[in-house]
């Protein structure tokens, strides 16, 4: 049902008229209240879409979580095939790749991407109810409970070698690389540093703290936000 739920989103809010839109510009509901709005930014290896899917339990009926359904919605924007948007989810294209790949079609630049992200993350905030994983939500949508998890390198590297089963050595790479490419995925798009605290609402360092433990705290946390107030 949730899935049912969470594809009709994606094939059916992304295009909301720019008319209505405009109309809908405010995130507020009836009772004055902000737009129901989680974003959830985390270094890789932190458990990002497990602590998003035990907090969806959490907060009940309604909330969906949107995590790879984004490149759903931008394929369907753009006419880029998903497969290759796996390719640049969360990183950055160089400009000469840009220049070189421009002449061929169906092609997405930065820009391109960047506009797709705006629809989609606005209609969702119009619905409420939502987390979304990563992807520099927290810059687009201002209004919302923005969150942060971190984790020192050598739990992070821990983490990659017990889900994928990787060796250190791997694991190692997969993390900077993804460290790397995120930093400047939000640097080149945003111009801010992903690593800013104050770019949150709440950073937590899981080192301690299973993604079970993480959730219940950001649920905790959420209730005294804006997100209810």
């Amino acid at each position: 049902m949730i899935r049912n739920v969470r594809t009709f989103l994606v094939e059916k809010t992304f295009f909301i008229s720019l008319e209505k839109r405009k109309k809908q510009e405010r995130l507020f509901t009836k009772k004055g209240r902000l737009s129901q709005v989680i974003t959830l930014s985390r270094q890789h290896g932190c458990y990002g879409a497990e602590t998003a899917l035990e907090l969806q339990k959490l907060l009940g009926a309604g909330w969906l979580v949107f995590h790879r359904e984004i490149l759903e919605a931008i394929a369907k924007d753009t006419g880029v095939e998903k497969k290759y948007l796996k390719q640049f989810d969360e990183k950055t294209i160089p400009l000469i790749e840009e220049i070189v790949n421009g002449f061929t079609s169906p092609y997405i630049t930065d820009h391109t991407y960047l506009v797709s992200l705006r629809k989609f993350f606005n209609s969702l905030a119009e619905r409420g109810k939502v987390i979304i994983i990563g992807r520099g939500a927290n810059f687009i949508l201002k209004e919302g409970f923005h969150l942060r998890l971190v984790a020192p390198q050598p739990i992070r590297i821990r983490n990659l070698m017990a889900i994928n089963k990787y060796g250190k050595s791997k694991a190692t790479e997969e993390l900077e690389e993804a460290d790397s490419q995120r930093k400047s995925f939000i640097s080149k798009l945003f111009h801010a540093d992903v690593e800013d605290s104050l770019n949150y609402d709440l950073v937590i360092n899981t080192k301690n703290l299973s993604f079970k433990e993480a959730a219940k705290l950001i649920f905790d946390a959420s209730k005294t936000s804006a997100l209810y107030k």
